[in-house]
C-alpha cells in the first residue's frame, strides 16, 4: 500500500454507506483532488471482523467502490482514481470487541499513489 495516508473514512454497520461525518470530510477532500490534478490515490476498503469471508470481502469492495462513485459524482476526474482493492478483515485499527473498536474497522482510506504532471 502506498506510504501516504490521505483520509480515513468510517461506514454504516454492515453496510457501504459513509457515514455522515466522513461523507461532509470527502466532499472537502474532493474539492482539494479537483485543484490538484497531478495527485493520483488509491481507495482501500476495510470491514470489521464480523461476518464471514465472502461477505467481508464483498463488503470491503463495495465500500471502496461507494468511496471511487462519491469522489466522481463530487467532480474528480476519473484518472486521479489509479485503483480500488477490498482489504476485508486485514489491517485492523482495533483488535477489541467493543463497538467502538469495530466502528473503527468500518473504513475505507484513501491513500496517494503518486503524482503526474498537472495537465
Amino acid at each position: 500500500m502506498p506510504d501516504f495516508l490521505l483520509r480515513s473514512l468510517l461506514f454504516q454497520p454492515k453496510s457501504p454507506v459513509l457515514t455522515s461525518e466522513s461523507a461532509r470530510n470527502l466532499l472537502v477532500d474532493a474539492g482539494w483532488l479537483r485543484k490538484h490534478l497531478e495527485v493520483r490515490i488509491l481507495v482501500a476498503g476495510f470491514c470489521d471482523p464480523l461476518g464471514s469471508e465472502e461477505c467481508t470481502h464483498q463488503l470491503a469492495e463495495q465500500r471502496g467502490a461507494a468511496v471511487k462513485q462519491f469522489l466522481l459524482e463530487a467532480g474528480l476526474d476519473s484518472a486521479q482514481i489509479v485503483g480500488v482493492k477490498g482489504w476485508e478483515k486485514a489491517e485492523p485499527i482495533c483488535e477489541s470487541p467493543t463497538p467502538n473498536c469495530q466502528e473503527m474497522n468500518r473504513r475505507a482510506r484513501i491513500f496517494v499513489a503518486g503524482l503526474s504532471p498537472a495537465r
